[in-house]
Parts: C-alpha cells; structure tokens; sequence
C-alpha cells in the first residue's frame, strides 16, 4: 500500500467522521425524544 493511497482513505476518513457522528447524535436524540 503506498502513501497516496493511505492518505486517500484518510481524508475520506476525516470527511465522513463527522456525518457519522453526527447522524449518531441524532439517533440518540431521537431515542431520547421517543422515550422521554
């Protein structure tokens, strides 16, 4: 595996973490919002 590569998956990585965690987030707040 070379490095471009490597820094290819990081970056999609980094752009996509954030979407992750906040789609998690949202979850969590819904969950919270149904069962409140």
């Amino acid at each position: 595996m070379d490095t471009h590569h490597l820094l290819t998956v990081f970056s999609v990585f980094y752009a996509f973490f954030p979407v992750l965690h906040l789609m998690n987030c949202l979850k969590i707040i819904k969950f919270h919002h149904d069962y409140s």
